[in-house]
């Protein structure tokens, strides 16, 4: 690989093709904000919910001194709850302590992992640590040929040292927002478009034609199913919510309930919320993917059996009543939505008239 004419080609592509993103050119809150929410989230996803976090915390002050309850409602519709927990925790201790100084004192902070210690300290700080996401490891697969596995620990260490001896250290926050954007919109996993690609001359796989099979990465396992049931359980215009502190939804507010293993839906909710409840016969269905796991939900109406209103719930859990008003506005993930949305949109079965 001829290195000096790779960072030459690809810095004056990105100087003159970069993406107008809305955390670029922002200070080191800006890009680390921006990092944590591009976790296993889409460009075009995140764009309008980062403008509306940086307008409610625009700096990592007002984000330390934020509730939890605040900073989930703000982060609702990305997914991934802890992000936003580790962001708001790391928060505190930056707020405290200053920013890190080093790639180490980045890794220190909660949620802060290889990648993203890399993109704050190299884009926002100016030092030489190169960033591998999904798109960088594409472009090193490529342009070295590289056809190991990339699911492999091996390959990813290999690709990763490739990374960093290519990156430009005199501009290590634009090389690695150019390696990142080549993968983006010209190295695309599929069809890449190598006749408007940089550095197209220099890639072993274009001159192998290997460009289509790279990189190589073993057929991922399937989604584990699991059936759930969860209760809709009404009262006076408000819906019951429980907050447990464990599985995928732990520390979420959400519908109480649970997977399906011969304990009835009632007992459930009795036993996390503390309120008695009957079952109605009105069901619907819903399907959430998460990324490993999906839940295929049998979603039941429930009433209180009179005068249960008020039972405390259990040590491990929290419940309480929000109404159906403020349902819009509360940090409740998406798979409780689209369960409540299941049953609000399932057609209701007409009561015969009462005989004459």
């Amino acid at each position: 690989m001829d290195v000096p004419a790779l960072r030459r080609r690809l810095l004056a592509w990105y100087r003159a093709n970069a993406r107008d993103l809305p955390w670029r050119g922002r200070d080191v809150y800006g890009v680390w904000v921006s990092e944590v929410m591009l976790q296993q989230t889409r460009v075009d996803v995140a764009t309008p919910h980062y403008l509306r976090w940086m307008a409610r915390f625009p700096t990592v002050q007002a984000l330390a001194a934020a509730s939890e309850e605040e900073v989930l409602r703000n982060w609702a519709g990305l997914g991934y709850y802890s992000r936003a927990r580790n962001l708001h925790a790391a928060a505190k201790m930056v707020a405290r302590d200053g920013w890190p100084a080093t790639l180490a004192g980045w890794r220190a902070l909660p949620g802060v992992g290889a990648y993203t210690a890399a993109a704050a300290a190299s884009i926002a700080q100016g030092q030489p640590h190169a960033c591998v996401d999904g798109n960088v490891v594409r472009v090193v697969a490529r342009l070295a040929g590289d056809g190991g596995d990339v699911g492999k620990a091996a390959t990813r260490t290999r690709i990763a040292a490739r990374a960093q001896a290519w990156l430009a250290p005199r501009s290590p926050g634009d090389w690695n927002q150019a390696m990142m954007d080549l993968g983006a919109t010209v190295c695309t996993p599929r069809a890449p478009r190598c006749d408007a690609c940089p550095v197209a001359t220099l890639c072993a796989a274009r001159a192998a034609g290997t460009q289509g099979r790279l990189p190589r990465k073993a057929r991922a396992k399937p989604p584990v199913a699991e059936e759930r049931a969860v209760a809709v359980v009404r009262h006076r215009g408000k819906v019951l919510l429980v907050r447990g502190p464990r599985g995928l939804l732990a520390g979420m507010w959400s519908l109480p309930g649970g997977p399906l293993d011969g304990t009835s839906l009632a007992a459930i909710v009795q036993h996390q919320t503390g309120v008695r409840v009957r079952t109605s016969g009105e069901t619907a269905t819903a399907v959430h993917h998460f990324s490993h796991r999906t839940w295929r939900m049998t979603v039941q109406a429930a009433r209180v059996v009179p005068g249960r209103t008020g039972t405390p719930a259990p040590p491990t859990h929290e419940a309480r009543w929000v109404a159906d008003t403020d349902l819009a506005a509360e940090a409740i993930p998406t798979a409780t939505r689209v369960a409540l949305a299941a049953l609000a949109t399932k057609p209701k079965t007409a009561r015969p008239s009462p005989k004459p």
